[in-house]
This record gives structure tokens, sequence and C-alpha cells, in this order.
């Protein structure tokens, strides 16, 4: 009974160690695609790193440009009344009344009693 008893132990003990082998397998499996995840995690994060750098450069290249239209709007609002003055002051003189038309009383207005 003793040796049958001894048996049954050294069959589960056998059964432990093979189970502890598979545990080992496992886990080094499981170490290894760990690593590999860590190191796709790392990838992304340097793609993303470049993607946002990537991005700064466009915003910072869009304020440029529209700081640069928005000066320009400015520019030409503010240079626009100086050109319409200067048309203005050289346009043609009125010409110049003759005496006869001078002399002449000016005609009455319909619509208002004198």
């Amino acid at each position: 009974m003793l040796r049958g008893f001894l048996a049954v132990v050294e069959q589960d003990i056998e059964e432990l160690k093979a189970s502890i082998e598979q545990l080992k397998s496992s886990q080094e499996q499981m170490v290894r695609g760990n690593a590999a995840v860590a190191e796709q995690i790392k990838a992304s994060q340097e793609q993303n790193a470049a993607v946002i750098e990537q991005l700064k450069a466009a915003q910072e290249q869009i304020a440029r440009l529209t700081a640069k239209d928005f000066d320009q709007q400015v520019r030409s609002k503010t240079s626009a009344p100086a050109a319409r003055s200067i048309a203005t002051s050289t346009a043609k003189p009125l010409p110049k009344l003759s005496s006869q038309t001078r002399s002449q009383p000016p005609a009455p207005q319909r619509g208002r009693p004198e």
C-alpha cells in the first residue's frame, strides 16, 4: 500500500514538473510578446512625435500666411483712400463761366413763391 501511494505521489510530482515547464514556456512567450508590443508602441510614439512636429510646422506656416494676408488686406484698405484722394485732386478744373453768364440773374425756382 505504501508503494502504491509512493507511485501516485511520484506521478503527481512528474505532472507538476511538466506543468511548471509549460508555465515557464508560456511566460517566455508572454515576455517576447510584451517586448514586441513595447517596440510597436515605441515606434508608434516616434511616428506620432514626427506627425506632431509636422502639424506644428503647418500651424506655424498657416499663422504666418494668415498674418501676411491680414497685413496685405490692411495695407490695401489704408492705401485705397489715399489713391482716391490723389485721383480727385488731379481732376480737371471746372470751365470758367463767361462774363455774359455771370451777369444774368438766376432763374426763378418753381414751386416757391417770390
